[in-house]
């Protein structure tokens, strides 16, 4: 029973982090090798050769995978940052070397233009194998997507913030208004259960007073599409239209088979 739970931990860390169940195994062979019976002392071996993993031993080699890690302490000074820790951690972050510098001179620009303005990322690639698909996602597999959250706004403060819960970042939908194509009640209708599947189970957070600043998040849109190294920007089709995008061919939507783009854009690569 116990290394049947060890086959599950690795099968699942390999599952979230690509490298997880390699570094698990790793650990539980020299926790065996010298020993160590207490579980703490095993727990925090664990974590140590996990942290050492991802740290000092990833990243070249991924670099030679052609995959870059993007920014995670210093998003104030490069005006981007992830949601969450949780994507850093899990080894979802890495994208080619042409994807970062994109993303990092659109961040300069919207911050130029609209100052206070931090970008938030969320999932990109895995570090390692050139087509190694990152479930949930359906096109998560080579380096050259990587999805960006919207720019949200204090209403009565005015504040530009990225500060809303969302254990992965995913969620915070801005629902179409009055008069805007629906598609997530479109898709509901048509049976595509994983469509609103991330809005449903994360809170709903307008009470918090933020808003969806059409401006800025048109310049992020614009600055994206109009770099010579983006392919393409996949959003819902009310937003399109609400950022003023209808008649651009970069701009596209998905479809009911993916999950919502209403509360991040899926930004893609030339390849």
């Amino acid at each position: 029973m116990k290394w049947g739970l060890h086959v599950i931990v690795i099968a699942l860390l390999t599952f979230i982090t690509q490298v997880g169940g390699m570094f698990y195994a790793l650990s539980v062979a020299l926790y065996h090798l010298l020993r160590i019976k207490r579980t703490v002392l095993k727990g925090l071996l664990v974590i140590a050769v996990y942290l050492i993993g991802i740290l000092f031993v990833i990243p070249p080699l991924a670099k030679m995978n052609n995959r870059v890690a993007m920014p995670v302490f210093k998003a104030k000074e490069l005006h981007i940052g992830p949601h969450t820790l949780f994507t850093v951690l899990a080894n979802r972050h890495y994208v080619r070397p042409e994807l970062k510098q994109l993303l990092l001179q659109v961040a300069k620009e919207v911050n130029n233009q609209y100052p206070g303005v931090t970008l938030d990322y969320m999932d990109g690639s895995f570090p390692l194998l050139k087509q190694c698909r990152m479930l949930p996602h359906t096109k998560h597999d080579d380096g050259t997507k990587l999805d960006v959250g919207y720019i949200r706004r204090h209403s009565i403060s005015g504040r530009y913030t990225n500060r809303y819960f969302s254990f992965f970042g995913y969620g915070f939908s801005e629902k179409p208004l009055r008069g805007e194509q629906n598609l997530p009640e479109q898709c509901a209708e048509q049976g595509k259960w994983q469509y609103n599947l991330i809005e449903q189970v994360v809170p709903d957070q307008h009470w918090r007073k933020l808003e969806f600043p059409v401006a800025e998040n048109a310049f992020l849109l614009k600055s994206i599409v109009d770099h010579p190294d983006c392919r393409n920007v996949c959003i819902e089709p009310h937003l399109k239209d609400r950022l003023g995008f209808s008649d651009n061919a970069k701009v596209k939507f998905l479809g009911c088979w993916a999950v919502r783009h209403d509360d991040h854009m899926h930004v893609q690569l030339k390849k």
